[in-house]
C-alpha cells in the first residue's frame, strides 16, 4: 500500500497504545476483524475515510491527529497499486 496508509496505521496504533486499547477491542468498533485491523495498522491494506472517522471516534481524537503533515507524504503515484503499464503522453514533434 502507500506510504500514507503506513503512516496512518502507525498513528492509530500509537493512539491505541497510549489508551491501552487492543486490536481485539478496536477491530469491531471499526467494523472489521482483528486480522484485518492488523493488516491496516501495518499499511498492508488501505484505510477508508469511514474507517478513519470511526477510529478517531473510538480513540476520542480528531481525524487530523491520525493524518501525517503534508510535507511527510510522498508524491502520489496512481500506478503504485496496480500492474498496468504506464502510458506516456505523446511528444510533440517540430514541424
Amino acid at each position: 500500500m502507500t506510504n500514507l496508509d503506513t503512516q496512518v496505521g502507525k498513528a492509530i496504533h500509537s493512539h491505541m497504545w497510549d489508551r491501552h486499547i487492543t486490536q481485539t477491542a478496536m477491530a469491531p468498533r471499526l467494523g472489521m476483524t482483528q486480522s484485518g485491523l492488523s493488516k491496516k495498522l501495518r499499511g498492508d491494506r488501505p484505510w477508508t475515510l469511514e474507517e478513519l472517522y470511526r477510529a478517531a471516534d473510538a480513540l476520542g481524537c480528531e481525524v487530523e491527529e491520525l493524518l501525517p503533515p503534508l510535507n511527510r507524504i510522498r508524491q502520489y503515484d496512481p500506478y503504485d497499486r496496480c500492474d498496468l503499464p504506464r502510458i506516456r503522453p505523446p511528444t510533440l514533434q517540430a514541424a
